[in-house]
């Protein structure tokens, strides 16, 4: 009797056992990921494309000054500015300004300041100048072959002021290069005629960052164009109307740098 119960116990025993097992073994997932084939064949095709860019250092350039066209005007008023593309038809190219600089149709007046062997801090600054010519028409005598026409269609000269606004000094991500939280502008300037140059940017020791430094003259309330009712030359008061130029002279002249 006792070994007929210690055989039902074990077979109790066995099944418990049995019931508590999995029905299923689960195996871990493969994570890994295969290589990426080398095999050439499986190019479909290759194409190449370059970067391209110029690192300057240790230098203060100015790269773009502006062209101001002001459409249509009578002596004596004053207009605004209407685009940046000027209309030098006739002129000859020494009469019309060639510095070496860039103009441009987006009426940027840009420098660079490269000199970053300096702590941010240190930059020395700069100073950028404008001077104007008078207002002339071509001279008909110099571009053409009879010199007989140069009475009847000499040249004409006006004398203007151009009088640029405050316009914010941004670096090429259009972000202020102020480096003391107060935003940093152009000077507003009035420009004339055979004057002395005018203050442009003038920037101090320690104030902006380095790197590319613009303003952009393209709206009509950022230039404007004021001219006198008398000129000189010319050969006729019959009603007329004659396309003249004026010549600016940018001037950028670095800020010392102390040495000890």
């Amino acid at each position: 009797m006792k070994l007929i119960k210690n055989v039902i116990l074990l077979l109790a025993m066995v099944s418990f056992s049995m019931s508590t097992l999995p029905l299923t073994t689960a195996k871990a997932a493969d994570t890994s990921v295969p290589p990426v084939a080398t095999d050439e064949s499986s190019v479909i095709k290759k194409e190449t494309s370059t970067v391209t860019v110029t690192v300057v250092s240790g230098v203060l350039t100015l790269d773009k000054v502006p062209d101001f066209n002001f459409g249509t005007m009578a002596r004596g008023t004053t207009v605004k500015l209407k685009s940046n593309t000027a209309d030098t038809e006739g002129f000859k190219p020494d009469t019309i300004g060639e510095d070496g600089t860039t103009t441009n149709p987006e009426g940027y007046l840009q420098v660079t300041d490269s000199r970053n062997l300096l702590p941010e801090t240190e930059m020395p600054g700069f100073t950028l100048t404008a001077s104007m010519g008078q207002l002339k028409t071509a001279n008909a005598s110099e571009s053409t072959a009879d010199a007989s026409e140069s009475t009847a269609d000499a040249s004409e000269s006006l004398d203007a002021v151009l009088h640029l606004s405050a316009i914010p000094l941004v670096d090429g991500d259009n972000v202020n290069v102020s480096s003391t939280g107060v935003d940093a502008k152009t000077k507003a300037a009035s420009i004339s005629s055979g004057s002395t140059a005018q203050t442009v940017m003038a920037l101090k020791k320690g104030e902006y960052n380095a790197g590319v430094i613009r303003a952009q003259y393209n709206t009509p309330d950022s230039a404007s164009l004021e001219s006198f009712s008398n000129s000189t030359g010319g050969s006729s008061d019959e009603p007329s109307g004659k396309n003249m130029n004026a010549i600016i002279t940018w001037t950028l002249n670095a800020n010392p740098v102390a040495t000890n």
